[in-house]
């Protein structure tokens, strides 16, 4: 681990012990770094590290692709929140989760205390919005993205704009 990789395991690490000893306090952490900065190293370390701390499965692992979700032994944002698909280009609108269905995903994300996303610079703004909208269906309706800790990774230089243009090039 270089310095920056053990400053993050760290302030994990202090952030679940308080946590476990009653704090509400929740991480919202972007890692970023280009092609060979160990971020996928650190993502298995910090998987790895979460679980061994609770003493349980406590991560849900997930993607915007679904090569990327298998790469990193998740699954997809769209299955894992039961997402909404683009069609032609166009986000539909999220309905809210209801009756059985409602309470066994209740039940699924009833002991996650973190999310991991990789591939975060594949998901649009409009996405996180509903991530957090399904997370506050799921766990607690006043707290962002349900009330639980969540880790954002991936390069947001490694794809070239998709709307808009470069500025002042």
């Amino acid at each position: 681990m270089n310095i920056d990789q053990r400053q993050l395991f760290i302030l994990i690490t202090e952030s679940i012990k308080n946590q476990l000893n009653g704090s509400n306090e929740r991480e919202k952490i972007f890692l970023t770094g280009g092609a060979g900065t160990g971020k996928t190293f650190l993502f298995n370390l910090m998987k790895n590290q979460v679980n061994r701390c609770y003493g349980k499965s406590v991560v849900n692992v997930d993607a915007f692709t679904g090569v990327a979700a298998r790469l990193i032994g998740g699954s997809t944002l769209h299955r894992l929140l039961k997402l909404p698909v683009q069609k032609d280009g166009v986000i539909v609108s999220m309905s809210l989760l209801t009756g059985n269905y409602l309470r066994v995903m209740r039940q699924l994300w009833q002991n996650v205390e973190f999310l991991f996303i990789d591939e975060i610079s594949m998901v649009p703004y409009e996405m996180l919005f509903m991530i957090d909208s399904r997370l506050r269906q799921l766990k607690s309706p006043n707290a962002c993205f349900g009330g639980i800790n969540v880790l954002l990774i991936g390069d947001l230089m490694q794809l070239p704009l998709v709307r808009g243009w470069l500025v002042g090039v």
